[in-house]
């Protein structure tokens, strides 16, 4: 999550829209999983059998949502990277 945040700065600053853009995914969904994530811990002796099955099954959909964004993010980053290497950056 900390790593799609300064990745989503930086690219902020060097004005690459796609890459940051993909950072900014990343970040909202991983925040979401970790909220969820955390949901799941409170009170989890007071949570009944279908509430801990619900935080599981969401927990699934945001790591599937999660890796989608790390591979968009991946192809954001070579695309930028690629075009560092034509202007000889």
């Amino acid at each position: 999550m900390r790593a799609s945040h300064v990745i989503k700065g930086a690219a902020s600053n060097l004005m690459c829209q796609q890459l940051r853009m993909a950072a900014m995914a990343l970040e909202k969904n991983a925040s979401a999983a970790h909220e969820t994530a955390g949901s799941g811990d409170k009170n989890s002796s007071d949570k009944s059998a279908e509430d801990k099955k619900e935080v599981e099954l969401k927990m699934k959909e945001y790591a599937e949502i999660v890796t989608e964004k790390y591979e968009v993010l991946k192809k954001a980053v070579d695309a930028y990277h690629a075009f560092l290497v034509t202007i000889n950056v």
